[in-house]
Parts: structure tokens; C-alpha cells; sequence
């Protein structure tokens, strides 16, 4: 476990994902002076760990080792340590997601030209990280006079800076992907607004932003991560455009105060844990097109009193409505296979017409069969 992606949020069920590479999983592993790393393919080196206590000191990474350039610094190398500043070698080309996650003193951090790959942010729980430097004319990376570091080859954001105290950010225009973890533990921010060129939200992209009370999501999405907003505790409302045929695992996982949801009419699925722990929802209604929800869904959705289940669902997974409201209905068609689902957990139905809640009146009081 790994101690920033922890301190977010209580995402128990779904942080096997921190996992520091196995030593020499790509090669035999080299260590000098506290840098451990695993040979590549191409013969140079990998940057997988720095073992010793860089607590108030500048680290400079070696650009060889045993003759070897280090071409690379991979996932969690320094995760937790409390150097006060690193230099990175101009033979780094990559760097990793979560690479220097948790080092909390760094307050500047220079990444050279040759580094033209950084896959997703590699800067998580950085919290003094407040600049982030970049050659003006670095072949594909940019940081903005607001300190947001993008690709430009990419049109991505990568990285905004947890420790700015700002509480609304209008993402650069143009932008079509927001990284992984691009703004994890952000929590200041209270508003995002994304332009309508976005079409991808990746991964842990807001993570743990427990101030982010509303974000409009553009019709341009086409895709939405797991874990994309999970432990963002004052988000209110969420409408997923029309594009995003699904939700994916843990998505909004522990949005204690999400309380409105509108979903897609081309939505198919929606995965384990989705909007488990979202103690405020009090009302879903899925669309036509959806056949499959996946496990723990809706688990521990306090407040859930009405589920609009269409026929078209034939999978329901386990516990996926399990500690939810006592008074919990779910308004469905005869013979669908919510029925069997509702009986065998002891959820009242509701035989209505189902299209009744469109109309004028509103919906209709669940009448118990």
C-alpha cells in the first residue's frame, strides 16, 4: 500500500494497484549508492527504488550506472521520501506514474528535454511541489503560467499541481485527455470546467478531490476511468454524457454527497463498485440499453429508496444493492431478471408502469405489491 493513494481515501477493495515492480522483473538488477535498477531490453536501466533516506538533501540522479545510462524512472522509485530536491539526468526519457508519489518536501522539480514520456502523474501528493520546470521550448511538454504541466504532442493534461490552493480551474482549451491521477488529491479544488475537446477521463484523474462540489462534464466524453472520481466527498451531482456506454469499476466509489445521477441512454454497463458508498443517492433510474450491473454497485447507498431497473438488464452481480435504504423499491416489469434479484434479497417491488415517473405528476409513490 502506498502511503499518498491511502491517505485519500479508504479504498481498501481497490489499491492492489499500488504495487512497487518486482526487482528484476524486466532484467537483472543493478544497485549503486542506494539506486536500484532492472536492466532494460535495449540494455540501459530502469530506476525502480531509491533505498536510502534523502530526508532534507538534494538527490541527484546518476545518469549511468556500471556503464549503463538510466533511461527511465519507473512507478513508486521514491515514493514516501523527504528529499528537499532531485535533478533527473538528461538521459531520462521516461517517467512513470507515481514516481516521486508522496515526496512531500520537494518544492521544484526540472525535467529535462530528453524526457519526452511521462505516463500519467508522476507527482502525486507532491504537497509543496509548486513548480514544476520545463525549457520553454522542450520538444512535447508545457507548463502554463498557472504552473499545469501538459502534452502537447498528446493534447493532455498530466499534471495540476496538488499543492495549488485555488478552488476553480478551467482545463486549456484544446486538451483531449486527462491523465492518470492528473489531479489525485487536488482537494482546494471545488470546480472544474473541462472544454468541449475532451474525450477521454482517465484513471484516478480526480481522485480523492474532497472539496470538488461540481464538475460539468462535456458531451464530448467518450470514456470515463476507474477510480476517475472516487473519494470526492462534496461532489453533489453528475450528469455522464451521452457517449460513455459505461462506468467503470469504483468510478464514483465513496461520493458521500453525490446525491443526483443522469445516465446516458446508450449506457450498457455499469461495474463493480461504481457508486458503492454514495450515502446520499437516493434515486436511480437506469435506461433501456443497460444489461449489466456489476458487483457491490450501489452497496451502501444509504439513502436509496427508488431503482428503475429496465428489462433489458439479465445480469445483477452480488450485493450490488446490499445496505441500502430499508425502504429500498425497485420499480420493474414482470418476469425481468430484477425480479429474481429483488426476491432473493428482500427488496419490495413495484409492478407499475414504469413510465408514470415521466409524466407531469412525477413519480409515483412505490406501491408494494
Amino acid at each position: 500500500m502506498k502511503k499518498f493513494i491511502a491517505g485519500l481515501v479508504a479504498l481498501v477493495l481497490i489499491l492492489s494497484l499500488a504495487v512497487i515492480p518486482a526487482a528484476g522483473a524486466e532484467g537483472e538488477t543493478i544497485e549503486e549508492n542506494g539506486f536500484v535498477c532492472v536492466r532494460l531490453r535495449d540494455g540501459n536501466l530502469k530506476l525502480v527504488q531509491y533505498t536510502q533516506d534523502g530526508a532534507g538533501k538534494t538527490v541527484n540522479i546518476p545518469s549511468t550506472i556500471s556503464g549503463s545510462h538510466i533511461e527511465q524512472i519507473g512507478s513508486y522509485a521514491f515514493d514516501g521520501n523527504k528529499m528537499a530536491n532531485v535533478t533527473i539526468p538528461d538521459t531520462v526519457k521516461v517517467i512513470e506514474t507515481f514516481a516521486f508519489n508522496g515526496c512531500t518536501e520537494i518544492r521544484k522539480i526540472s525535467i529535462p528535454n530528453e524526457t519526452s514520456f511521462i505516463s500519467g502523474n508522476p507527482f502525486t501528493g507532491c504537497t509543496k511541489l509548486v513548480n514544476i520546470s520545463l525549457d520553454p521550448k522542450h520538444p512535447t511538454l508545457q507548463v502554463t503560467s498557472d504552473g499545469v504541466l501538459y502534452s502537447r504532442r498528446n493534447r493532455m493534461l498530466i499534471c495540476y499541481p496538488c499543492s495549488k490552493a485555488e478552488r476553480s480551474f478551467s482545463v486549456k482549451s484544446g486538451t483531449v485527455t486527462i491523465d492518470e491521477y492528473a489531479f489525485a488529491g487536488c482537494d482546494a479544488l471545488e470546480s472544474i470546467s473541462l472544454p468541449a475537446t475532451v474525450t477521454e477521463i482517465c484513471e484516478g484523474a480526480f481522485l480523492g478531490c474532497t472539496g470538488l462540489i461540481n464538475v460539468t462534464l462535456p458531451e464530448s466524453l467518450l470514456s470515463i476511468g476507474e477510480l476517475a472520481f472516487a473519494g470526492c466527498t462534496s461532489l453533489r451531482g453528475v450528469a455522464i454524457p451521452k457517449n460513455v456506454s459505461r462506468v467503470e469499476t469504483s468510478t464514483f466509489y465513496r461520493c458521500e454527497s453525490l446525491s443526483n445521477v443522469s445516465f446516458p441512454e446508450n449506457l450498457t454497463k455499469i461495474c463493480d463498485r461504481a457508486f458503492a458508498g454514495c450515502k446520499e443517492l437516493s434515486e436511480i433510474h437506469l435506461p433501456s440499453n443497460t444489461t449489466s450491473i456489476g458487483d457491490e454497485v450501489f452497496n451502501g447507498c444509504e439513502a436509496l429508496k427508488d431503482a428503475y431497473i429496465p428489462v433489458s438488464v439479465t445480469d445483477i452481480g452480488k450485493d450490488a444493492f446490499e445496505n441500502c435504504s430499508v425502504s429500498l423499491y425497485m420499480h420493474l416489469d414482470e418476469y425481468a431478471y430484477a425480479e429474481i434479484y429483488a426476491k432473493l434479497y428482500d427488496i419490495s417491488i413495484d409492478y407499475g408502469n414504469r413510465d408514470d415517473f415521466l409524466t407531469d405528476s412525477g413519480n409515483p409513490d412505490p406501491v408494494a405489491p
